[in-house]
């Protein structure tokens, strides 16, 4: 099982966004130097202080100067946002300036406000985000575009290998749609452990060769209380958010599908404030030493996934906590997980 890191540049308590990228850079730096295997950065729009990541492929253009070997994870991006010929440049942009790193999400956006900002709605979604993929993965392997009476390569030319991606999954149906296309399915932090558990082993029934990923807030100090203390109510801001947004979609699938009857108990939940032992108990969050981490990581992996990417603090932890957590998560936890990384073919002068 692969181990990575996810950013979502939040910017609590009036912090500088100025100061928010410089750290998220930093900490990029630091992550590759302790051997996590990728870095995964969403795009996201008009979700405040939770996240400042509106152009994330920007920012991992930057970070493709600044690592070595970290894979850079343009994911998710909503598709019905995007013409696909302009995301697929990108993809093959941002490959070439990390020498063959790029990897990438798509999912169809569930934020109201980001969907109706763009002049989407959410029930469209759906339709809109299976036709641009296919579009996309279209270019993606014939490296060139015809449409509107013409045709014409991409520039830069896209790898062949980027036509595999990963789709986000929240419900059932996506993971059911991930395995139908062939994409590896990435989930979490939108949906509990348990829920999330039981579709991809659905989802593994239908493509046993896809990849499945799932995302967790985490933090580690060598003392466990210590670490509870400092990150404990920034991981509970941050998922108050996160799950703002999915709850209703979550509800839903616990309500209406008897093969999720018996975790009818998540749903007062993921409605009411949240709190640091509700993600744990939820499966959301591992917050402690990194012993403790180990132990969640490797049932995680005993269960078949294929990565695990980790939210380190809620957006409110010190810089340099954030850098020690992640030099320890380096030493004493990735020396479990020994899958080789992929090496860049090409970096640029």
């Amino acid at each position: 099982m692969l181990v990575d890191l996810t950013l979502s540049l939040a910017t609590p308590q009036g912090r500088d966004p100025r100061v928010a990228f410089d750290d998220a850079i930093a900490l990029a730096v630091q992550a590759d130097r302790a051997d996590f295997a990728g870095l995964w950065i969403s795009e996201n729009h008009f979700q405040g202080d939770y996240s400042k990541t509106s152009c994330p492929e920007m920012l991992l253009a930057a970070l493709a100067r600044e690592t070595k070997s970290l894979q850079l994870g343009l994911g998710m991006f909503p598709m019905p946002l995007h013409d696909p010929l302009r995301i697929a440049e990108r993809l093959a942009t941002l490959d070439m300036l990390s020498g063959g790193r790029a990897i990438w999400c798509v999912g169809r956006g569930i934020a109201p406000a980001e969907l109706k900002g763009f002049g989407q709605d959410y029930e469209g979604g759906r339709t809109r985000m299976i036709e641009g993929l296919g579009e996309l993965r279209n270019i993606l392997m014939r490296g060139e575009v015809e449409r509107f009476g013409i045709r014409e390569p991409v520039a830069p030319l896209p790898d062949t290998r980027l036509v595999r991606g990963w789709m986000a999954c929240v419900s059932t149906p996506t993971f059911d749609l991930a395995a139908d296309l062939g994409m590896d399915a990435q989930c979490g932090p939108y949906e509990p452990w348990p829920i999330a558990s039981l579709n991809l082993q659905r989802y593994r029934e239908r493509f046993p060769q896809g990849q499945t990923a799932f995302t967790i807030g985490a933090f580690v100090h060598e003392d466990r209380a210590e670490a509870r203390r400092i990150a404990g109510p920034g991981l509970a801001w941050a998922f108050r958010h996160i799950l703002e947004g999915s709850a209703p979609v979550v509800k839903a699938q616990v309500e209406t599908q008897d093969s999720l009857a018996a975790l009818r108990w998540m749903v007062p939940m993921i409605e009411r404030p949240m709190s640091l032992p509700a993600l744990e108990a939820l499966g959301l969050a591992v917050v402690g030493t990194p012993d403790d981490l180990l132990r969640h990581l490797e049932r995680l992996a005993a269960s078949g996934l294929t990565r695990v990417s980790m939210m380190l603090g809620g957006g409110d932890v010190a810089q340099a906590q954030l850098l020690a957590a992640c030099e320890l998560i380096g030493a004493r936890v990735l020396p479990h997980f020994t899958e080789p990384r992929i090496a860049p073919t090409q970096i640029l002068a």
